[in-house]
């Protein structure tokens, strides 16, 4: 990746946190029975959404928000100092839940942040650059298969696009599970005249995630609209009257 790095997705994170916080009076009390009687609640209603969106089982769906919380639980953990010290405990903001103080903290250091490192706003032009390919379709979008034949690639995602490279070579990834409940997010791309660059996140297993990069060149890189729109997937009976 050029732009989109590993380095710019953890700015954009911290920049977001309060995008995803809201309040409760018990933040400024919290102790291990606290934490435990909300993290249950939370993941009830997680759980709940992934099945009810990826028709997943119980368990898997658990491993997920244990994952989620995980990743969150790391990144935050990258704040200044100063918030820090403010904020209760780290494992409730986490699951979304902060003080008014701590929020408050939280939007200036944001709006700093996007203004400095420029995060929002380079995410804004390379989208520009590649929108013909590189749409916001694939964004947050699972991989779900790699198919190679005959030196070509086809790469496949949860909502039906595709991306096919012709005569292609990898130059950059790491190993990529499927299965067993392992995810593979796309969150970020750069198509260039003969490569394409993606940032992934993906489980590693363990309730533990990873950020990585993967690479692909070729003579030809054509992205194949899905048959049938995420809408219509998620809420078909919309579409099938």
């Amino acid at each position: 990746m050029k732009y989109l790095t590993k380095e710019w997705h953890i700015q954009s994170e911290l920049a977001s946190i309060h995008c995803f916080t809201g309040f409760g009076s018990y933040v400024k009390h919290c102790n291990d029975d606290v934490f435990k009687l909300i993290y249950a609640r939370e993941l009830r209603r997680r759980e709940a959404k992934l099945r009810m969106y990826y028709d997943t089982d119980a368990e898997t769906a658990k491993l997920w928000v244990d994952t989620d919380f995980n990743f969150r639980l790391k990144i935050y953990m990258l704040l200044p100092q100063k918030i820090l010290d403010k904020v209760t405990d780290i494992r409730l903001l986490a699951l979304g839940y902060a003080t008014k103080k701590v929020d408050r903290l939280l939007r200036r250091y944001g709006k700093k942040l996007r203004k400095t490192s420029g995060c929002e706003k380079l995410f804004r032009w390379v989208y520009g650059q590649n929108e013909k390919y590189c749409d916001y379709s694939i964004l947050f979008d699972k991989l779900v298969g790699i198919e190679e034949q005959d030196g070509d690639i086809t790469l496949e995602f949860e909502w039906g696009h595709k991306i096919f490279i012709k005569n292609a070579r990898v130059t950059e990834t790491e190993r990529c599970e499927f299965g067993n409940g392992r995810r593979n997010f796309v969150c970020a791309a750069e198509l260039y005249e003969n490569e394409i660059h993606f940032l992934m996140h993906s489980d590693t297993g363990d309730c533990d995630s990873k950020l990585w990069y993967l690479t692909i060149g070729g003579e030809k890189i054509e992205y194949i609209e899905a048959k049938v729109s995420k809408f219509e997937r998620l809420f078909p009976e919309f579409f099938n009257n």
